[in-house]
């Protein structure tokens, strides 16, 4: 299966894999776009802020999904992440800028988990 992303997902999938020690199959298979995305942005975040905000929103990262494990564990990073955005959304301290960014993420996020279940 193919699979084309917007950078901001996938960044949002590969450093959960990194939090969750998962240093094998997806992650492994993935790893060398995460650190070519990794050093641009990088790279980018320092000398051209624009050009950070344009790969990050604008890009997008076509992957191969090999399998349904690998499937699976897309869709076990991404459960991860939406949690861990619903407990700062609920959190009352949380300032309305970047609850509204974070309910967008949140939402686009729940769409690609929903896409890639359904196959479509």
């Amino acid at each position: 299966m193919r699979l084309e992303i917007p950078v901001w997902q996938f960044v949002r999938v590969m450093v959960a894999l990194e939090d969750a020690d998962a240093k094998r199959g997806l992650y492994d298979e993935w790893r060398g776009a995460w650190q070519e995305v990794d050093r641009e942005l990088e790279r980018l975040r320092i000398e051209d802020p624009e050009g950070f905000a344009e790969l990050m929103m604008e890009q997008q990262v076509v992957l191969e999904v090999a399998d349904e494990t690998m499937l699976g564990q897309v869709d076990t990073a991404l459960g991860r992440v939406i949690a861990d955005m619903d407990r700062v959304l609920k959190d009352k301290k949380t300032e309305t800028p970047q609850r509204d960014d974070m309910a967008f993420e949140r939402a686009e996020l729940a769409r690609l988990r929903e896409t890639l279940a359904t196959g479509q």
